[in-house]
């Protein structure tokens, strides 16, 4: 009986103590909130939204974070009569983040730098106002390349060891004259030709001029690296030393997804445009075949 009673009181002390241990290990274990604002700057809003969505895309992608939906964020700003370029100190900021709930407020400002663009990013924590992360970089092929920088910028901030962009030391990225972005396996080219050869695969995308959709641009991305800024009457050339089955996606109001098998010593000739209909906005993938892609792909100017 006795034996009973104190099995009793050991369960009623180690259970809550027990439970208690586990709450703590999942609550550690739980992303941390970061509310993404809308970048400031003077430049076209169209560019801004890019830079942000780039921004939420990198964060998201990163262990341990979690990015807030765009329609809290809207709704706390709107309802505290705040807007993101009238918020003039960190402490400011971090108000804003507690009313949403975020753990991080990510900010950001992107000026124009001669015909470049230069992109300033930090992280505030809310809990302290402090400075988490702060990184910066510029473009080096104009508004081309910014959502590159955007998410080279947000990548060397959570330490990923990422290979610079077209020449990117510190916190700054310097002019070269390759006009080359390069990732793991892949190598972009705008203003230069690549040679085919045994250890590499081409891959030409381009969209040809149309009256359609002028205006709308998406980003393409192989996997998980955006490559191509689409948008009317453009073309790049990407250099591909890995093979294999892969797939080339962009996305809008929906996203269009066209797997690619890739094998070193071809090239291949991707089409890309906007849906026709109710569905203008989609964007449209397609591989061509090379004749009839080479003439296209030259045209273009």
């Amino acid at each position: 009986m006795i034996r009973k009673e104190r099995k009793k009181i050991k369960e009623k002390i180690f259970l809550p103590v027990i439970m208690l241990f586990f709450s703590l290990l999942l609550q550690a274990q739980e992303d941390r909130k970061v509310a993404v604002f809308d970048p400031a700057g003077t430049i076209d809003k169209t560019l801004l939204e890019i830079v942000r969505e780039e921004i939420s895309s990198a964060v998201v992608n990163t262990k341990g974070y979690t990015v807030l939906e765009r329609q809290l964020i809207n709704k706390v700003m709107e309802e505290s009569e705040f807007q993101a370029s009238g918020l003039v100190s960190d402490a400011q900021v971090s108000d804003i983040g507690r009313l949403m709930g975020a753990d991080y407020v990510f900010v950001s400002t992107v000026s124009i730098l001669g015909n470049n663009y230069y992109i300033s990013c930090k992280m505030i924590e809310v809990a302290t106002a402090r400075i988490d992360k702060q990184f910066t970089g510029t473009t080096t092929d104009g508004m081309n390349d910014i959502p590159q920088t955007a998410q080279f910028v947000v990548r060397r901030m959570f330490g990923e060891n990422v290979k610079p962009i077209a020449g990117q030391t510190g916190g700054r990225q310097q002019q070269t004259t390759a006009n080359e972005v390069e990732t793991t396996g892949i190598s972009k080219r705008q203003n230069a030709e690549y040679q085919l050869s045994d250890d590499c695969a081409l891959l030409h995308l381009y969209r040809p001029s149309s009256v359609v959709g002028t205006l709308i641009r998406y980003n393409l991305y192989l996997d998980n690296d955006m490559i191509f800024l689409v948008k009317n009457k453009s073309k790049t050339t990407v250099r591909i030393t890995n093979e294999g089955l892969k797939t080339l996606w962009a996305k809008d109001e929906s996203k269009t997804e066209l797997p690619i098998d890739i094998r070193l010593g071809r090239e291949y000739y991707i089409r890309c445009g906007l849906g026709t209909g109710p569905f203008v906005g989609k964007p449209r993938l397609e591989i061509v075949d090379n004749e009839k892609g080479k003439v296209e792909f030259v045209k273009i100017h």
